[in-house]
């Protein structure tokens, strides 16, 4: 029997080739690999609470038949604004779930979760969420007028659906333990990357970089702040991506003159080649249970890493030995880990084990297949 899976992602163009939607099309992309299952994508339109214009697509979709009881949520103009957002996605959404018939359906991320179980609780077809992070924490980080809001919606979402899947075995507990909800309900996915034909080489003065999205929780102002640090003709400090802060970093950068080459943009068919050319790559996010997929890339094309020692990064990063786990507000420590690895033979080493961990365990053709094996049996 081919079980019929309704795929719901946000259809983005903003940041495409970070995280959350290189997670969703890796994923996307193994699924379709099984023949017991047909996927059914249904990528809603843009829904990101930072544009004011995201979902609005249709006045038809705002207002439902059946509305959101608003004062459950809603209490501001903005939040309003956003009950507008969440209406026109439940509506698009609706239609596509009422034509399609799916046997499951699956949602990216916690928000559009929510959204999938207020329509399939109705309906009694079972909801899988994805959830990426805690995204209530990040947008509280970055100063979001309504992470409170955002809150009750994830917590919700979190409760009503009927399995839960997460990056890390942190975020699995901290679930677990803040809102009470069944650990075996949670299933834990990190993410990866996928093998690649090219590695990088040792070579000197040692390139390092920091390649992904510039927002608050990735504290790339660690980075810059190394690169300033570092007095020593051994390294080049090299950065890649976009994101909110892009404007505020390159400022900074010129503005108290720090050693950092930005390339820009880059799409991520042309940045293994770039990232192939350098010799150590960089993560200095700051988030609850992070699985930043910059840091398996990087690893794929055998360049060790130095990351944070926080949650289950640094301890992948040391069980298998393929970088330098550091604390993460000491910027000493970091120029330790950059010096450790400017010695050939223990670059080397971590090389060869960042290589093999991928091919072994992180990549997404094995990390997906609990999943199907869930799709299957649910």
């Amino acid at each position: 029997m081919i079980k019929r899976v309704l795929f719901v992602y946000s259809k983005s163009s903003r940041f495409r080739t970070f995280g959350d939607n290189i997670r969703i099309m890796s994923i996307l992309h193994n699924l379709r690999k099984c023949d017991s299952l047909e996927i059914i994508e249904a990528p809603i339109p843009t829904f990101s609470l930072e544009d004011p214009k995201s979902s609005i697509t249709y006045l038809h979709n705002i207002f439902p038949s059946n509305p959101l009881n608003i004062r459950s949520y809603f209490y501001t103009y903005k939040s309003f604004r956003l009950w507008l957002r969440l209406n026109a996605s439940l509506n698009y959404l609706r239609k596509i779930i009422m034509q399609m018939k799916p046997y499951v359906v699956l949602a990216e991320t916690s928000l559009l979760g929510w959204i999938c179980t207020k329509i399939c609780n109705e309906l009694n077809i079972p909801c899988i969420i994805d959830c990426h992070s805690i995204y209530f924490e990040e947008v509280k980080i970055s100063g979001y007028y309504c992470w409170k809001l955002v809150k009750t919606l994830e917590v919700e979402a979190f409760k009503k659906c009927d399995k839960l899947i997460v990056v890390s075995d942190t975020i699995r507990r901290y679930i677990c333990e803040k809102f009470e909800i069944d650990p075996e309900k949670i299933m834990v996915i990190p993410n990866g990357s996928d093998p690649q034909k090219i590695t990088a080489q040792y070579d000197l003065p040692i390139k390092v970089i920091y390649s992904g999205i510039f927002t608050h929780w990735e504290n790339v102002d660690k980075f810059l702040d190394l690169a300033k640090q570092s007095k020593h003709e051994l390294f080049r400090f090299y950065l890649v991506g976009d994101g909110p802060l892009r404007k505020y970093l390159l400022c900074r950068i010129k503005r108290e003159s720090i050693p950092v080459s930005y390339l820009g943009y880059v799409p991520r068919s042309q940045l293994f080649n770039i990232l192939a050319r350098m010799q150590i790559g960089m993560s200095t996010s700051i988030r609850m249970g992070a699985m930043p997929i910059k840091v398996f890339d990087y690893m794929a094309l055998g360049l060790p890493v130095v990351v944070p020692k926080i949650d289950d990064l640094g301890e992948i990063i040391e069980k298998n030995d393929c970088g330098i786990a550091v604390i993460c507000d000491d910027v000493n420590k970091y120029m330790e880990a950059l010096n450790d690895l400017s010695d050939r033979r223990i670059w080397l080493r971590k090389s060869q084990n960042a290589v093999k961990v991928i091919r072994e365990k992180f990549n997404w053709t094995k990390l997906t297949k609990p999943l199907i094996d869930l799709l299957l049996t649910i």
